[in-house]
């Protein structure tokens, strides 16, 4: 699935070795259209995004009524198109993060509240519990799920990462902090092996953190933040986990940074 937004456009694109290209959908808006996610539960497909459509109308400048940026949804299906490409309102909010544990979703949002968790059936309305997880405004979260529960895991307004697992119905089931020592910790990745949670991050040094279901959790260092930099990817296979960082350049002589002589 290709998603892709841009002013006043939303593109989905199913690709995949089982099932031909599909058609192109495009969800025509009056306003800038972004940040999109989605999700696949075996059957159907949910689309979130974000549309600021609210500043509208825009035949007056400056702008009449700033309405908070709208979060949008609708069910897709197996081909990549989406069943109403304009979207359904769903609340005021940014940034989703979209999962699914095979037949139920659960949305993670921002909204000026701070970081919401919900779940969502699969027409795309609420269907549960509406958790608010922190009063952190920071991107730096994922979710996940392990086929059963659902897995949070992003940054608080300290130097820390949240972990919450949820169950189904939007109740967090156990919740583990995991602190990252004085420096802020960096954007975390997280994956599923087994039945496991298995998150990473860094504070510069890189850890790896396993956590069960019931928030079992263990922790510890696996790489040193003076041999790696950026982002971080994490994956699992069957019985290892990759991890892709980003290798940190050696420092430079004196003799190679000095200016030449005039």
């Amino acid at each position: 699935m290709i998603l892709a937004a841009a002013l006043g456009i939303l593109l989905a694109v199913h690709l995949g070795p089982e099932t031909p290209v599909g058609v192109r959908t495009f969800g025509a808006a009056a306003a800038l259209q972004y940040s999109p996610a989605a999700a696949w539960n075996g059957h159907i497909g949910l689309v979130v995004w974000t549309d600021i459509r609210g500043v509208y109308p825009a035949d007056t400048f400056p702008i009449r009524k700033n309405v908070d940026q709208m979060l949008r949804v609708s069910p897709m299906r197996a081909d990549g198109s989406l069943v109403n490409p304009g979207g359904t309102e769903l609340f005021p909010g940014w940034n989703a993060r979209l999962a699914s544990n095979g037949s139920s979703f659960m949305l993670a949002y921002i909204d000026r509240s701070g970081t919401h968790v919900v779940p969502l059936s699969e027409s795309g309305m609420p269907d549960g519990v509406d958790s608010l997880v922190n009063t952190s405004y920071t991107p730096d979260y994922v979710i996940i799920s392990n086929g059963h529960t659902f897995l949070f895991a992003g940054l608080t307004d300290g130097p820390s990462i949240e972990a919450v697992v949820f169950q189904p119905s939007g109740i967090p089931y156990a919740l583990k902090i995991l602190s990252t020592g004085p420096y802020a910790a960096l954007t975390p990745a997280a994956t599923v092996i087994g039945d496991v949670y298995a998150i990473a991050w860094r504070d510069p040094a890189i850890h790896l953190a396993l956590m069960a279901e019931d928030g079992a959790t263990t922790d510890q260092v696996i790489l040193s933040g003076d041999e790696s930099n950026g982002i971080l990817s994490l994956a699992a296979g069957d019985d290892r986990l990759l991890l892709a960082v980003c290798r940190a350049p050696p420092p430079r002589s004196r003799a190679a940074t000095r200016a030449p002589a005039r």
